[in-house]
């Protein structure tokens, strides 16, 4: 039975199988675990697992790769048509988060009288200037990744270290204000959330399908790394933001862990990868979902 370009589908819960309603085969179920141990089974590309809430972000991006190479097996015209938009959309949301994170660190830097940033050409919204090469391969091909860092000059920022934790929270603030409007056109009843990883949006809703999928990746992106740049982790913002609020002598102990802070960023990364326990994803998600909630009332995740 079809609806659209959904379709209902029949799970035998004994089968490697699963079939339409009319009785035909369609694939083999793909089975992936989530952090709190139920399974989840789905069919590639366009049905969603049982327990998607329980799957890891990791574990959602395989989805989404996996579901994109399906696509491209079984019907590679539909993916020629949807995948450079997907992937367009992505790339744009990219590049708005970043931007508007790295130019507000220069703006807020400047109001407050360090012109470090401004004179190398950071004060500006054009993402070329913005972009660190590394940083930007290791978000596409990784999920996690790095803008160019904004040059402060200490000395020049009126109110010490309470004034460079303005400067860093700046960026994360940003995001959160680009997230809350990019939800305004859902918000407003413009667009409709959706589901979060439809291949198939674009072709089916046509302009409005490919300009909710272009706001929900933004809405994403940005709470994601308002979130994670908070994190009281060196070289993240929230290090600085925390040395500037804490008592002198506090701060001065919490700054000797600099010199550790991305071997344990690297470290916890670098386990969450190759383990999977989804030790940064059980901080991050729940925070973020409650942001979403706030600011779209939907989970983004």
């Amino acid at each position: 039975m079809k609806m659209g370009r959904r379709m209902v589908i029949v799970e035998h819960p004994n089968q490697d199988s699963i079939e339409y309603a009319d009785g035909r085969h369609v694939a083999t179920i793909l089975r992936i675990y989530g952090p709190c141990g139920n399974l989840a089974r789905f069919l590639l590309p366009d049905a969603r697992p049982p327990c998607y809430t329980c799957l890891t972000p990791q574990c959602k991006g395989a989805l989404m790769l996996l579901g994109s190479l399906d696509l491209l097996l079984n019907d590679p015209l539909t993916f020629l048509k949807v995948f450079p938009i997907v992937l367009a959309a992505v790339g744009s949301a990219m590049l708005a988060g970043i931007t508007v994170h790295e130019a507000s660190h220069a703006l807020v830097a400047f109001r407050l009288g360090d012109y470090t940033a401004k004179s190398l050409g950071r004060l500006s919204l054009n993402p070329i200037r913005h972009l660190d090469p590394m940083g930007t391969i290791m978000l596409v091909f990784v999920g996690f990744g790095w803008g160019k860092p904004v040059p402060v000059n200490p000395f020049n920022v009126a109110g010490g270290r309470k004034g460079l934790a303005i400067v860093s929270a700046a960026g994360p603030v940003s995001n959160l204000l680009a997230a809350s409007l990019f939800a305004l056109p859902f918000k407003l009843g413009l667009l409709s959330p959706g589901t979060p990883f439809s291949f198939f949006s674009p072709l089916d809703e046509g302009v409005s399908g490919v300009m909710a999928l272009l706001f929900r990746l933004a809405i994403q992106l940005n709470l994601v790394l308002a979130v994670f740049n908070f994190i009281p982790i060196f070289p993240l913002d929230g290090s600085k933001v925390v040395l500037g609020l804490l008592p002198e002598q506090a701060a001065r102990r919490f700054a000797r862990l600099e010199p550790y802070g991305p071997v344990i960023l690297i470290s916890v990364l670098a386990l969450d990868a190759f383990t999977h326990i989804g030790l940064l994803s059980r901080v991050l998600i729940p925070v973020v979902n409650y942001l979403g909630k706030i600011i779209l009332g939907v989970d983004v995740f």
